[in-house]
């Protein structure tokens, strides 16, 4: 049996909404929203829009999903320890506004896919859409609240779109590279041993890079180490010492100095500000 979930369950929380444990049901909603996979992972079922097979699609943090009131799907899991995810919610008139202001093929394109639409975050963009989201999630309309809403979407979007260019334009080799980047483990290695894991001389691998992200293969790789660690400065008690040496910063005091130069405060700093109790 499919639910159905309608406006009035969103009506005191018109802009979504975070949720540690999902409906583990097949649903569909009458309206439109962006869903976040914040923390965990899950087993996702997608029934075809054209009453093909169902698609299932295992997601975790960072991954995201647009949802349209034509779609059904599914939560697939029994142990939701850690688990956390958004719905950012969303109006018809608006979905359709924002993506004509993005591009004029964008909503036919979300709106004619076999599945609904499933794409990536960087864990930068995941954090900054999560900061935001938290100033209005589960608060009534407002003005103020509005915009903030209308640059969350419009964020999402082109978050969407940035990946399917993606996708379609970089060469195999450094889409796996960026997977790679997600995991933990990987970016525990030494810039010189990720770069040595693509198989191409280091020269090639560090022109390619740039070519395609316009930024050096060092600086950004630097950037998802301390990511990273902003992520365990707020969910673990490791100690500066601990969490330097595990993601392979040569000493110390050059963490530090490289966390203050991208956020402007040093990573104890930043632990007794953000910390979650």
């Amino acid at each position: 049996m499919i639910r159905i979930h309608r406006e009035k369950m969103i009506e005191s929380c018109p802009y979504g909404a975070m949720y540690f444990v999902p409906p583990t049901y097949p649903h569909k909603s009458t309206f439109y929203k962006i869903t976040m996979i914040c923390d965990g992972e899950s087993d996702m079922e997608f029934y075809s829009r054209s009453g093909g097979e169902t698609k299932k699609m295992r997601l975790k943090r960072g991954y995201a999903f647009i949802i349209t009131p034509q779609d059904v799907h599914n939560f697939v899991g029994s142990d939701w320890t850690n688990y956390c995810f958004r719905d950012v919610y969303i109006t018809e008139d608006l979905m359709k506004r924002l993506c004509g202001n993005i591009s004029d093929t964008l909503y036919d394109e979300i709106m004619g896919a076999e599945y609904p639409p499933v794409f990536k975050l960087t864990l930068n963009t995941l954090f900054s859409i999560v900061e935001m989201h938290s100033v209005i999630a589960f608060k009534p309309a407002s003005t103020e609240n509005d915009a903030i809403h209308k640059v969350i979407v419009t964020y999402l979007l082109g978050a969407y779109l940035e990946y399917g260019n993606e996708k379609r334009n970089y060469p195999k080799w450094l889409r796996k590279f960026l997977e790679s980047m997600e995991k933990e483990d990987f970016l525990m290695l030494s810039i010189e041993d990720m770069v040595k894991s693509v198989n191409y001389s280091h020269s090639y691998v560090c022109r390619e890079f740039k070519k395609y992200l316009k930024v050096p293969i060092k600086q950004y790789i630097i950037k998802q180490k301390l990511i990273y660690s902003c992520n365990m400065l707020t969910q673990t008690d490791r100690s500066l010492e601990e969490i330097s040496a595990r993601f392979n910063f040569s000493a110390l005091s050059n963490y530090i100095f490289l966390f203050k130069r991208e956020y402007g405060l040093t990573p104890g700093k930043y632990r007794r500000e953000h910390q979650i109790n």
